[in-house]
């Protein structure tokens, strides 16, 4: 599978919209409920670079309604967003950025996110760094409102 930069800003866009918006709410109760969540943490862990960028691309468009913040952080992404983060595609880094800052608005996951961000500034690359420094920064500054 091959996407071009133009189909990979539109991935980006999309997201933004169906965040902003609220997407179908109904229809992301649907998807998860027929089990979307696993299958695309699958495909997140297995699948090819292009792959990884849909499938973390639409588990974060599914976690930015809080009700399926567990679901999806119970199924393993965490650590797969941190591989995304540390890889080379900028795409990539924005995806994992903007989960990160979704996934942590519980806070059990900020505290785990905030673990594997640091792990990345001790180990990382000069880029992968300035992403996870400016994480860490959104995440300092956030109130938790999800427990679990």
């Amino acid at each position: 599978m091959f996407l071009s930069h133009s189909a990979l800003t539109t991935i980006r866009e999309s997201r933004l919209v169906f965040v902003h918006n609220g997407g179908l709410k109904r229809c992301w109760g649907l998807l998860v409920e027929a089990g979307v969540v696993p299958a695309l943490v699958d495909l997140f862990r297995d699948g090819d670079e292009q792959g990884k960028l849909l499938a973390g691309n639409a588990l974060g468009i599914i976690a930015a309604q809080t009700e399926y913040i567990r679901p999806v952080n119970e199924a393993g992404s965490i650590p797969l967003y941190v591989e995304l983060l540390s890889g080379g595609h900028p795409m990539g880094k924005d995806i994992a950025e903007d989960v990160f800052c979704i996934l942590a608005v519980a806070e059990g996951n900020a505290v785990l996110i905030a673990e594997q961000l640091v792990r990345i500034l001790r180990e990382g690359d000069n880029e992968a760094k300035f992403v996870a420094s400016d994480v860490l920064w959104d995440l300092a500054g956030y109130r938790h409102s999800v427990c679990y």
